[in-house]
């Protein structure tokens, strides 16, 4: 269900470098381990995030996603989007969908060397991460 009173508070915006430990934190606190966030660290610091959004919500980072590079079976211009994450509080208000969709958007302007007809788009998710709709 989404929540219209608390869907416009939250602004969606690239990441900042000031952003990182907070973006971090969101992960960690979002999934039962700290893979994740280690995860977008090492991409972060490899230089392989091609785009890192943040959603702020009254002055705190609420979500991170984050797209980098993949090859898929040879296919080098590929980009990879997870992983995504909110809050436990701040979830099932559609932000997760809103920085997917976002995300999705920025891509475009941030690689436009990329195929735009994105027929390599993947979008990673385990079995429980992905019972939510994408803005749901």
């Amino acid at each position: 269900m989404v929540d219209d009173k608390h869907e416009p508070m939250t602004l969606l915006r690239l990441e900042q470098e000031t952003d990182q430990a907070a973006s971090h934190a969101v992960h960690a606190s979002a999934f039962p381990t700290a893979v994740e966030a280690r995860l977008v660290d090492a991409l972060r610091a490899a230089g392989r995030l091609t785009v890192s959004l943040v959603a702020v919500d009254v002055g705190q980072v609420v979500g991170h996603v984050a797209l980098s590079p993949v090859t898929v079976a040879g296919a080098a211009d590929g980009l990879g989007l997870a992983p995504v994450a909110v809050l436990p509080a701040h979830q099932r208000h559609g932000i997760g969908g809103r920085l997917v969709t976002k995300d999705l958007g920025q891509r475009r302007a941030s690689a436009p060397g990329l195929s735009s007809c994105w027929a390599r788009r993947i979008i990673m998710a385990d079995s429980d991460s992905s019972r939510q709709p994408i803005g749901g």
